[in-house]
């Protein structure tokens, strides 16, 4: 293990503070806002060092920051100053923050980071204190890559070989055929060979796809599906008890860009799993 894990937590402007505030006197109300980010700074302090902990004690080189300003744009900043390699946020925030978390700033990450971006949900069915236990004591992941035989599918394939060979128990190849609509005045039997066409092209990416996660997997599986591809995904890790969805992405234009933004929130809104948009290297 190289590098360093920076834990970083960004205390929000006093404003917004303040809307959670009681209706009171010009003064008091400064001084309730003071105390207030005064407090977020010593829990932010704590939450970082805490992290730093746990994770030192994995052998990682940590550094903790704390943070002021607005979350999204100071997270991006700084990942752009640092050089990181990825960007790992949760799935929600805490106390009156937690509600908006994932629109806010998750979904900043996803659309506008330059690099990788992991998104962790918490597990369905128990506490995540449960989930973090759980997940601790299984000895491989069982992990569904998106592939459609992009650039961006391509790296998410490589994020997952840098663990090595037989890292992962089960690798579902998951490809989602586009959704036709037959086009006004189209010939039935025209618009069958072009779907024809679609259905075998999902097969050979997922058989590609099978081929480079049969030495990293126990067991491979490949689906190619007519379906939307965030609904295909989370229905996969649900039934292969996925603990990792991974998906490349790759912005070359404002109509791509959306395109990306829009299934990978998507897929980590909803997702049981935790859930990797792995950027291509430039």
């Amino acid at each position: 293990r190289t590098g360093t894990v920076h834990v970083v937590t960004v205390v929000p402007p006093p404003g917004v503070m303040m809307a959670s505030l009681q209706p009171t006197g010009s003064f008091a109300l400064v001084q309730q806002s003071e105390l207030l980010w005064q407090a977020h700074h010593e829990h932010g302090a704590k939450v970082v060092a805490d992290a730093a902990e746990l994770l030192s004690g994995e052998g990682l080189t940590v550094e903790t920051h704390v943070l002021d300003g607005d979350i999204g744009p100071k997270l991006l900043d700084f990942a752009q100053g640092h050089e990181v390699g990825m960007i790992a946020v949760g799935s929600r925030g805490e106390g009156a923050f937690k509600a908006f978390f994932l629109g806010s700033v998750a979904r900043r990450m996803l659309a506008y980071a330059d690099v990788s971006v992991l998104v962790v949900r918490d597990r369905e069915d128990c506490p995540p204190e449960e989930a973090a236990r759980r997940l601790m004591a299984k000895s491989k992941l069982n992990v569904v890559v998106a592939t459609d035989g992009s650039v961006g599918s391509g790296a998410a394939l490589d994020a997952l070989a840098v663990c090595g060979e037989k890292a992962y128990a089960t690798g579902v190849a998951a490809c989602a055929e586009p959704l036709c609509i037959l086009p006004p005045g189209m010939d039935p039997v025209e618009f069958a060979k072009t779907y024809g066409y679609d259905h075998a092209e999902a097969e050979r990416i997922v058989e590609e796809a099978k081929k480079r996660l049969e030495p990293l997997c126990d067991t491979v599986v490949g689906v190619a599906r007519l379906a939307k591809p965030s609904d295909l995904l989370e229905s996969l890790a649900r039934k292969h008890d996925g603990d990792l969805i991974v998906m490349g992405a790759t912005r070359q234009g404002f109509v791509e860009r959306f395109l990306i933004g829009s299934v990978s929130y998507e897929v980590a809104t909803s997702a049981p799993c935790a859930v990797l948009v792995v950027r291509p290297e430039k």
